[in-house]
């Protein structure tokens, strides 16, 4: 997947990789079924580099187009990743669309193929973003169901980053649920590994959410020490 980037300069670049891919594909170039897939690995990487542009550009037709076109391609070679990342794509797209039926049918057929293969953390992703569907549908006990599915995966394969995300996302829960001990239990476990790996958004992040429960509870000294480290 790219990263962030001027689009306006991305885009020729991955509409060129797609044409040479093409091109190779159509004038019969790879002459072995290993180049041959090569070539359609290739083209279906770069229909799905356009997709995240355009959705990143709002754009929102144009990249299930592609996304659909390069899932198309990863299918038809049986790219088992590839059609795990797409469809998690395709799913996104649809959850930020408030489409949750499709969004769910596309993240359960992604999750299916990642289990599959034993991709541990693309399945603790997945556990993430089906947890976090049930969670904004106000369906608790499944999101907390998935998230600690995915915490579990996570701690297994010692995933700092995921294992505080997962951490925060119980404790935002918990926080919903007015159990405020519980609560703040979580986001500590997501500060102090925040810190360990010097995540400083992350951090900025959990001193926010700290400082937050405190105020609520009354505790103005102690919310406005934690809002400062989010700030500082």
């Amino acid at each position: 997947m790219l990263a962030a980037a001027n689009w306006d300069t991305v885009i020729p670049l991955c509409t060129k990789a797609k044409i040479i891919a093409e091109k190779a594909l159509s004038t019969a170039h790879p002459t072995t079924p290993d180049a041959i897939r090569a070539f359609k690995t290739a083209l279906a990487g770069a229909l799905n580099n356009i997709g995240f542009i355009h959705k990143n550009q709002g754009d929102i037709p144009l990249a299930l187009e592609f996304y659909h076109k390069s899932l198309k391609i990863r299918e038809d070679i049986n790219d088992k990743k590839g059609m795990a990342d797409s469809y998690n794509n395709i799913g996104l797209i649809h959850k930020n669309q408030g489409d949750i039926p499709i969004s769910l049918e596309f993240y359960q057929k992604s999750l299916k193929i990642k289990e599959e293969i034993n991709d541990k953390k693309g399945m603790a992703l997945s556990y993430n973003n089906i947890g976090a569907i049930h969670d904004n549908q106000g369906d608790i006990p499944l999101a907390l169901e998935f998230y600690h599915k995915s915490l579990k995966i996570r701690e297994d394969i010692n995933d700092k980053k995921g294992m505080a995300d997962s951490y925060n996302n119980i404790g935002f829960i918990h926080m919903n649920q007015s159990d405020i001990p519980l609560t703040l239990e979580f986001y500590h476990k997501s500060l102090k590994i925040y810190e360990e790996i010097k995540d400083k958004k992350g951090m900025a992040n959990s001193y926010n959410n700290i400082g937050f429960i405190h105020e609520n509870q009354g505790d103005i000294p102690i919310a406005l020490e934690f809002y400062h480290k989010s700030l500082k």
